[in-house]
């Protein structure tokens, strides 16, 4: 979510396309020898998790979407990130105060 979604917000480039995901699982398998390891099921799997878990909080409309939208935290949410000094965790809801 970091490397891919807090980029794209971080850019304001709010297009989202299959190739995003299949760059990430490519430069991911290049830098863990362990995830290189996995099979070809497992990574189109994993992709289908990710893409429900982006439809399921809001961040795209569908599985099919090519947009991201933009997202808002409570302010609750986003002072206990703070607080766990995880500032990197606040990228992919599209927060850079």
């Amino acid at each position: 979510m970091e490397d891919v979604i807090g980029e794209k917000y971080r850019r304001h480039d709010f297009s989202y396309t299959k190739r995003d995901i299949n760059v990430f699982f490519s430069r991911l398998q290049e830098q863990d020898d362990d995830v290189a390891a996995w099979s070809g099921h497992t990574i189109t799997k994993l992709k289908q998790v990710l893409a429900r878990c982006l439809v399921e909080t809001g961040m795209l409309d569908g599985v099919r979407s090519t947009a991201l939208n933009h997202i808002l935290i409570s302010s609750e949410l986003e002072a206990g990130i703070r607080e766990n000094n995880d500032l990197a965790a606040l990228a992919p809801f599209n927060c850079f105060r």
